[in-house]
């Protein structure tokens, strides 16, 4: 189950509602059966109006997909205002839903690696918490929390990073899920073939949850509590308000978060308006405030058109100038032609603490466009549909200067079996504003400077409906200096309908060539199976200070991120593994010029110069 918000902009996989299937084969056929309490949803009881539902069935031995309510190819199901009408429907009362979530927890550790005696002792400590959540009316629901536990959050992707920036990773944690879509702020939703579900403009998102519960120096911190109201205000008008008290240590002043978010319908399904506020302030020692506030707008237009923008501005102590972002894309979807286009700036002295963003004094453009061809023709040769496309993303600084861009190229079949096959050509530039180092065992970092290379991509998937399918993605060419081969495979087994088991494999090599004669032979795999919960997830930043050394850092993910770190070179002199697996401790740089050892943890983007 999902939660789908705003036409299918925003899409929460990880909200989980309470809902009973079941199923019977017959002589004629087969029945589905689906009992969904009306608890778990927020409706007004005392209405008639009819309600919005619709229903697919992928037919997988025709690789077809039916809707009892029609919804165009160029679309799907999360496109909901082509739902159909259910009306006479007898809900009774919505009930309150409360849930009540209390916990204990008793941790004891003890030391290990030393020999002084007394040896060490055992560490006792106690954790205790309550979740709450209740529907306060038809269509308000309330969340509460003191001292949560977000130990039963599910483990993060593990991922290879080959970027100076953190990896993008969604939220988990329960307390942040329900009607999450509120607070997004966002441009319309591409129907992707190859992965439908849409993600977010990793470029500038403007509220990302992970935030919460890191200090300045991206370390986790204990929530003390929270609240959360999300709904219906009224039928047009919907809300999302958060505050979250964050708890202080001796290095490092305790923090409210706080996002209030407010959009009104204006007619037609898909046109609405909206505005947000957002502040992040110290609640103990020095005095700190950072504010975010700004204005969006979504309009549908005749053609299949969607046409997005916001405007955004920000207070942040000793910046007055550039403190603002903004961004606008105009979106075409249709069964034989589909175009996507727009631009987003952010200013040189824009700063969201509670956003995720990679460069600042910047603006980028962006295009997507593609065509779908169809024919008697290819289907008889076993192809249901082809696509060449491109998606172009091409950034500059504010001095002119160019900052990044990926023009990928491609064209993709798709087979009548379901399977894909896609073949791409990707001319890549990347400015670096300081010396990077991948890997902090590297004896030299990879020079400041432009630099550009491309590379070419196969993305192969074989018939998901057979027993034993695999997924393959290939890539190979060029690396900064160097060149690089990338091999990441899912085998996924499917017996029966009652089990699924998947296992993936990637392995990345890579070769950089450095000033001095110095180059760098590398190896590096990651082996992902159904992973255990490994406790709270902290959440991923992406920041690359100019004047000093940031180093941002994945939790619970096999990789680092800039890693502008010496950490010593091998014997030889010639640095080591590109990619070094971590889960818990890194070293960082001081100002002095030594290093310590600190905790995991994120910063915030790139700033310009």
């Amino acid at each position: 189950d999902r939660q789908v918000s705003l036409e299918g902009r925003e899409i929460n996989q990880s909200w989980d509602a309470v809902w009973e299937v079941r199923t019977k084969r017959a002589a004629n056929g087969w029945t589905a059966e689906i009992r969904i309490p009306f608890r778990a949803l927020r409706f007004d009881a005392s209405s008639n109006r009819a309600w919005g539902v619709n229903f697919s069935r992928r037919m997988r031995h025709k690789n077809e997909v039916d809707f009892w309510s029609p919804v165009p190819r160029s679309f799907n199901l999360n496109r909901v205002s082509l739902a159909g009408d259910l009306t006479g429907l007898r809900t009774g009362r919505a009930g309150r839903d409360l849930r009540i979530k209390p916990y204990i927890a008793e941790n004891t550790v003890r030391a290990l690696g030393t020999t002084a005696l007394p040896s060490p002792g055992y560490k006792n400590s106690l954790d205790v918490g309550v979740d709450l959540r209740a529907a306060i009316t038809t269509g308000l629901t309330l969340d509460a929390t003191v001292h949560p536990d977000f130990g039963q959050a599910e483990a993060d992707e593990q991922q290879v990073n080959l970027t100076q920036f953190s990896l993008f990773l969604p939220e988990k944690r329960d307390f942040f899920l329900e009607n999450s879509g509120i607070f997004y702020v966002g441009d319309a939703a591409r129907n992707n073939r190859v992965n439908p579900t849409p993600t977010p403009d990793e470029d500038n998102l403007l509220f990302f949850s992970r935030r919460v519960g890191l200090n300045a120096a991206g370390q986790a911190t204990s929530i003390d509590g929270g609240l959360r109201l999300t709904g219906k205000l009224t039928e047009s008008m919907r809300v999302g308000l958060l505050s979250v008290q964050e708890r202080g240590t001796a290095t490092s002043p305790a923090v409210n978060s706080t996002v209030v978010r407010l959009r009104q319908n204006l007619g037609r399904v898909g046109n609405d308006l909206g505005v947000f506020f957002m502040q992040r302030t110290h609640t103990s020692g020095d005095s700190y405030q950072n504010r975010v506030f700004g204005v969006d707008k979504n309009l549908r237009l005749p053609g299949n058109l969607d046409w997005n923008s916001y405007l955004v501005r920000t207070e942040t102590p000793g910046k007055s100038q550039g403190d603002y972002a903004w961004r606008t894309t105009l979106n075409h979807e249709g069964n034989f032609f589909h175009i996507k286009t727009g631009a987003m700036q952010l200013g040189p002295g824009f700063q969201n603490d509670l956003g995720y963003y990679r460069r600042t004094n910047n603006r980028k453009y962006l295009l997507e466009s593609g065509v779908r061809p169809r024919s008697p023709w290819l289907r008889d040769h076993g192809i249901r549909e082809l696509h060449p496309h491109v998606g172009w993303d091409y950034q500059v600084g504010l001095d002119g200067r160019l900052s990044s861009k990926n023009l990928h190229t491609g064209n993709s079949w798709f087979f009548n079996n379901g399977a894909v096959f896609e073949i791409s050509f990707n001319p890549m530039y990347n400015r670096l504003r300081q010396p990077f180092r991948p890997n902090p065992k590297m004896s030299l970092p990879i020079p400041a400077g432009g630099y550009g290379w491309s590379t070419w991509q196969l993305f192969i998937t074989s018939d998901q409906s057979r027993t034993l399918s695999t997924s393959t993605r290939v890539s190979w060419g060029g690396l900064y200096s160097g060149t690089q081969r990338t091999v990441n495979g899912t085998v996924t087994l499917r017996p029966s309908y009652r089990f699924q088991a998947e296992m993936g494999v990637q392995r990345t090599e890579a070769k950089l060539d450095l000033p001095r004669g110095y180059s760098i032979d590398t190896t590096d795999s990651l082996l992902q199976q159904q992973e255990d919960d490994m406790g709270p997830v902290p959440p991923a930043g992406q920041v690359e200070q100019t004047g000093h050394q940031a180093h941002p850092v994945d939790h619970r993910v096999g990789s680092l991120d800039d890693g502008a770190l010496d950490h010593g070179a091998n014997a030889d002199g010639h640095g080591a593994r590109l990619f070094e697996k971590t889960l818990h401790d890194r070293i960082e740089p001081r100002r002095d010029g030594h290093h310590e050892l600190v905790a995991l943890g994120p910063f915030r983007g790139e700033v310009g110069q």
